[in-house]
């Protein structure tokens, strides 16, 4: 769990490393609340779709690629 979110687990545990890389976003920014930035993601989508348009969403974070569609389920 991350930032009280709920991830997927592993269905293994990743090998043994001797070097690793690690790639961060906007690691150097404060981030809004996840409940605005929700609100927000629902708003494009809703603008977009309403417009007759399709969403596409790039992640380039696993975490963040779980979150949305944990978010997007109902009550969250």
């Amino acid at each position: 769990m991350s930032r009280g979110v709920p991830t997927w687990a592993l269905s293994a545990p990743p090998p043994r490393a001797d070097v690793v890389v690690i790639e961060t976003t906007y690691g150097d920014r404060l981030h809004k609340p996840m409940d605005a930035s929700i609100d927000e993601l629902y708003g494009a989508i809703s603008d977009t779709l309403g417009r007759g348009g399709n969403v596409v969403i790039p992640t380039f974070a696993l975490e963040r690629a779980q979150e949305l569609p944990l978010s997007a389920q109902p009550g969250h």
